[in-house]
């Protein structure tokens, strides 16, 4: 179990010097975190066919492992893309169909979109989260606005163990909770 650090509590200060420390941590790291927090997902591998993940951006903790094991246990994985300020998911098959875009970094335009809201978990990166289930993202709501159009979906933040923060902060009507936080050392349900 992660040991949650003792952080600011304005959204906006706790936002800066995360990403202000997440800015510090290679890729090589990255990826070498994202292998470790393998562990704490498989336990998940038989109950949800349908992978909603991220790629990378920003020094955010790596996917590819989780990506790479889901495949090798025949899931169906999708990646975001942002339309019209809203972000919808769609599926890859391989991870070269990624592009990076202006936000993000998406699957191609003759990916497959997500059509079910059965046995479906969605990974959520974020730039901090507490130990109540609560997630600081950028700021645009992207995630938010589709977490609240499915809460039938289970969420599971995903983030470096600096990224669990012990304090919690101040909770605007519109963020959505995770069930769910995992970093490299452990997990939280929430």
């Amino acid at each position: 179990m992660p040991t949650p650090t003792t952080q600011p509590t304005l959204k906006s200060e706790i936002r800066e010097a995360l990403k202000n420390q997440r800015s510090k941590i290679s890729a090589e790291h990255s990826l070498a975190e994202g292998f470790r927090a393998l562990k704490f997902f498989r336990s998940h591998y038989k109950k949800f066919d349908h992978w909603l993940l991220y790629a990378p951006i920003q020094n955010e903790i790596s996917t590819e492992p989780l990506y790479a094991e889901l495949k090798s246990h025949q899931k169906k994985i999708y990646f975001p893309r942002i339309e019209k300020e809203k972000i919808n998911f769609y599926q890859v098959s391989d991870w070269s169909e990624l592009k990076k875009s202006s936000y993000t970094i998406e699957p191609s335009e003759k990916s497959t979109k997500l059509s079910t809201s059965e046995k479906v978990v969605v990974v959520v990166p974020g730039i901090a989260f507490s130990r109540f289930g609560h997630r600081i993202g950028f700021g645009k709501g992207f995630y938010d606005r589709y977490l609240n159009e499915h809460p039938e979906f289970f969420r599971i933040g995903f983030g470096y163990d600096i990224q669990i923060l012990m304090n919690d902060w101040k909770i605007d009507s519109n963020d959505e909770s995770m069930n769910q936080i995992i970093c490299p050392s452990g997990f939280f349900d929430t």
